[in-house]
């Protein structure tokens, strides 16, 4: 998911680092990317759209439907399940680190910066 947007998953080494964040356009397009592998899970395990409310006993879900066709506030649920990627990977003490040359990445080559984290 992450190399989809030149970042990577690395050991976290100096918990003073400043979060990282992903950019708004990153986020969107997890986020649309996220929402299609959930529809397409779904659809395999037998769930079908419903427009009511959603009713495990019989598979039916309100939101498989294609990004657009969601109204804004559940897409904004699938950015924030994005935005809080790097903190669930800092609970197990690992981080994000973009690419170097994409984004807003810093001078570190990420094979040095991967060594460097696992020194600790």
């Amino acid at each position: 998911k992450l190399e989809r947007v030149s970042c990577m998953i690395i050991p976290i080494r100096d918990w003073d680092d400043e979060p990282f964040e992903f950019e708004i356009d990153e986020v969107e397009l997890l986020a649309q990317e996220e929402h299609e592998r959930w529809i397409k899970s779904l659809i395999q395990q037998g769930w079908r759209y419903h427009s009511k409310a959603k009713n495990p006993v019989k598979k039916l879900h309100p939101l498989l439907l294609p990004w657009l066709d969601l109204k804004e506030e559940d897409r904004e649920l699938n950015r924030n399940q994005i935005r809080v990627i790097p903190k669930i990977l800092a609970n197990v003490g690992l981080g994000v680190l973009r690419k170097r040359g994409h984004g807003r990445q810093t001078d570190e080559n990420p094979e040095e910066a991967s060594a460097d984290r696992l020194k600790g």
